[in-house]
């Protein structure tokens, strides 16, 4: 089962993965990330968001950019860096947003009867 830190995780990798537009990333601002998380989880508040994101940073899960700077841990804080409800931000993938994404994909919770399916192997190629 997924915790819900996990699931807003995967919510924010799959834009930056699957979102994305280009070299931009997946464009977004904080106010319109959590319009799209409040559908999962009402009641959710930037900090959530933010500790999410730099739990991925910290991970290289993810890449975050704004105005042409790029988050690094150190004296900015991600919650400075995203502090603003409406400044543009762009969520990359990094080195590790896939096998990190594919590992919370195996938490989701499917419906009773769904069968999921066997990853490829090399051996099917």
């Amino acid at each position: 089962m997924m915790t819900r830190p996990q699931r807003i995780e995967y919510e924010i990798l799959d834009c930056a993965i699957n979102g994305a537009r280009g070299a931009d990333g997946y464009t977004t601002t904080l106010a319109e990330f959590l319009m799209r998380l409040r559908a999962l989880f009402p009641g959710i508040e930037a900090p959530e968001f933010t500790d999410a994101c730099r739990r991925l940073v910290e991970q290289n899960a993810l890449s975050l950019r704004k105005l042409g700077t790029e988050y690094r841990d150190g004296p900015n804080d991600v919650t400075c860096f995203l502090n603003e409800p409406r400044v543009v931000f762009h969520l990359h993938s990094s080195a590790n947003s896939q096998p990190y994404f594919k590992e919370l994909s195996a938490f989701i919770d499917m419906p009773g009867k769904f069968k999921r399916r066997p990853a490829p192997t090399s051996s099917d190629a």
